[in-house]
């Protein structure tokens, strides 16, 4: 198993961050937005200008269930295939709901990254929101699998000119749970190449038998910090469950990096920064 402790990277966003206020926001704080009407499943074409717009709309699944997004591709260069970044929110959805201030502008930060990278951002709102459980990995789990990936189909592909060997997900907290429970072990299928970013969290779930789609060629990531635990959920030990379990499935391109002196929230200062690296690293290999 590859742990790395501290490397370059670590060090350079430790000495970034150090300048930055720490984020005060609860992650159980929710914000409160306005209902949209249902999506048609008709999403924003890249060669058109009239429609090459940043959306926040709700989009409803075959078996009902309803949720939120944002989709961003204003920056895409129409001619080329572009990639995309599939991002989840933490338990209580702050950072969906504030896109430029939540937990210091991350959803910003992370469209930051889009845009350099040449990348569709859709970032998703668990479909349990409006019903009081604002988790991706609580009650349901797995139908909220099944959920994301008709999003993925229908908003993040139909339409969109995507490049699926350039597929990036990336989530915090209960979102890195949703991702290593349930998405990765069912819908691998879906993209072509890619990884995962899974920042504090990422346990090894209930799934005993990961997809066999892409073991070799599909990264898998997990960020977390040597203070990484609130309450009784230790976030390191999760990545380090995660981490061994899909190595032991096949995966052979996981990594684990723990942040010196990291706690649970302040992970999400990073975490944009990080992928940007991971998806750059990845292009050059």
């Amino acid at each position: 198993m590859f742990v790395r402790k501290i490397g370059v990277f670590s060090l350079a966003v430790a000495t970034a961050v150090s300048t930055m206020s720490i984020a005060t926001v609860s992650p159980q704080e929710e914000e409160n937005i306005p209902p949209s009407m249902v999506a048609e499943l008709d999403p924003p074409v890249l060669d058109d200008p009239a429609f090459a717009l940043r959306v926040s709309d709700t989009f409803t699944s075959s078996d009902g269930q309803s949720g939120q997004y944002h989709l961003i591709n204003d920056h895409v260069d129409p001619l080329e295939p572009a990639g995309m970044i599939v991002q989840l929110h933490g338990d209580g959805a702050a950072e969906f709901g504030n896109f430029t201030q939540g937990v210091e502008g991350k959803l910003s930060r992370v469209q930051a990254v889009a845009r350099e990278q040449n990348m569709v951002l859709l970032a998703a709102r668990t479909p349990s929101h409006d019903e009081g459980d604002p988790t991706w990995w609580r009650g349901g789990g797995l139908a909220k699998s099944n959920y994301l990936a008709e999003l993925i189909n229908a908003v993040g592909y139909g339409g969109n000119n995507i490049d699926r060997s350039q597929v990036w997900f990336t989530g915090y907290s209960g979102g890195a749970e949703q991702l290593s429970y349930h998405f990765l072990a069912q819908h691998l299928d879906l993209v072509d190449g890619g990884g995962a970013l899974l920042v504090g969290g990422g346990g090894n779930g209930v799934v005993s038998n990961a997809s066999s789609h892409l073991p070799e060629n599909f990264r898998l990531h997990w960020l977390t910090g040597s203070e990484d635990v609130t309450g009784e959920f230790c976030g390191y030990c999760a990545a380090e469950r995660g981490q061994l379990h899909y190595l032991n499935q096949g995966f052979a391109g996981t990594s684990i990096e723990i942040l010196p002196g990291y706690d649970h929230y302040e992970l999400q200062l990073v975490e944009a920064d990080y992928l940007s690296y991971l998806i750059s690293q990845s292009r050059t290999v």
